[in-house]
């Protein structure tokens, strides 16, 4: 009978859901990584090609974050404007008014705005054409394999597309800029009075994560939302909680609501799911194949599925490095090594030729030396005596 009730209640545990079910995702793709390590958590179609939207604006902020300094004053210029269809995000700058960098960033963040961003494009890079060079460049830098970027805003171009993991690593690289992340966690701003505008320009982000009340158990940080009918709902979240620190990057997704959704979905996969392990080299058996030894050094820190122990990983040597992965293979973090090599038995003899000969040669010096001395005293007796004779 026990058995019986035993067998019913793990029944009706797994029924109410698998403790180690999989986040279901209805975007066309996303990825969810460790912020600081880059390790990625759970991916969908993260290596497809799709257009980025609004979210492209994160690379044009860190941009002008590392270039730019936020009080310098911007004059708007026609091209800047003229370029942005008006039935697209903007905050209506006029030609010639000037605002500071600071104003644009926010903008761009909070609102999306198009203007903005081709106003910071030109201040660092003199036009939108020279600013998109240097996006790809930097891009690359950051580890980006299969993106292009054609403009500041993310207006939609054929040519400008990215991938949820590509995008990953722009997040997480310009996470590592103090000023990038104060804008990126703002949530309100203001733009006063300019030269060319009587009204003040009232500023809120968003992205509901970061202010909607029923979002606060995510512990959000920061984030950027965006959409064009190509596109659709792209968007790109950070945040913080258990320990953990997460970015996920959503890209087309059909509808708000589900951009969002699934958003939520792999960020409490990624909180509640994992734990932070830990692995120290002086752990782990150094690796030896004939004359060569590897030996692990550091420690490296990842976080493992609960699905798994310690006990499931599999420690592998490629490429004079450590490769820690599950069961499947897929590999969850890598340590470096030190490699030893053994001498062979000739180079042993050469070792030993060598250091008998060299003992040999500085024998023979020394008793050249000694001999000479010795010669050089037996004169110096010789000269003596003669000297004496004369006397």
């Amino acid at each position: 009978m026990k058995k019986i009730l035993a067998l019913i209640l793990v029944t009706m545990f797994l029924l109410s859901g698998n403790v180690f079910a999989k986040p279901a995702i209805s975007s066309g793709a996303c990825i969810l990584i460790d912020a600081e390590t880059g390790q990625i958590l759970y991916s969908q179609n993260a290596n497809e090609r799709m257009y980025p939207a609004s979210i492209t604006k994160l690379l044009t902020i860190y941009l002008a974050c590392e270039k730019g300094k936020p009080g310098d004053i911007i004059t708007v210029s026609k091209n800047a404007v003229d370029s942005v269809p008006r039935d697209t995000s903007n905050i209506a700058l006029d030609y010639g008014e000037k605002i500071t960098v600071e104003d644009a960033i926010c903008a761009a963040m909070l609102m999306s705005a198009n203007d903005a961003a081709n106003v910071l494009a030109e201040y660092v890079s003199g036009s939108t054409e020279e600013f998109a060079k240097l996006m790809n460049k930097t891009a690359n830098e950051m580890g980006v394999k299969n993106s292009n970027f054609v403009n500041p805003s993310g207006l939609h171009n054929e040519e400008h597309y990215t991938t949820a993991y590509d995008f990953a690593m722009i997040v997480k690289s310009a996470l590592a800029n103090d000023k990038f992340m104060e804008y990126f966690s703002s949530q309100e701003y203001t733009i006063g009075t300019t030269n060319k505008k009587d009204e003040t320009r009232y500023m809120v982000t968003q992205h509901r994560m970061m202010h909607w009340p029923q979002y606060a158990p995510l512990n959000v940080i920061g984030g950027k939302s965006g959409y064009t009918s190509q596109a659709m709902f792209t968007l790109v979240t950070y945040g913080e909680k258990n320990g953990k620190k997460l970015i996920t990057v959503v890209l087309n997704s059909q509808t708000f609501t589900d951009v969002y959704k699934d958003t939520q979905t792999l960020l409490e996969y990624g909180y509640n799911d994992f734990e932070k392990v830990v692995i120290k080299s002086e752990n782990i058996q150094p690796y030896t194949e004939g004359r060569v030894t590897l030996t692990p050094k550091g420690t490296v820190t990842f976080l493992l599925d609960k699905e798994y122990t310690e006990d499931d990983l599999n420690f592998n040597y490629k490429d004079e490095k450590l490769n820690i992965s599950l069961p499947d293979g897929f590999v969850i973090a890598t340590m470096s090594t030190d490699k030893t090599v053994k001498p062979s038995v000739f180079q042993k003899v050469i070792k030993t030729i060598g250091i008998v000969l060299v003992s040999a040669i500085v024998l023979v010096v020394l008793l050249i030396i000694c001999f000479l001395k010795i010669e050089n005293n037996k004169k110096k007796k010789r000269d003596r005596k003669k000297k004496f004779l004369y006397k």
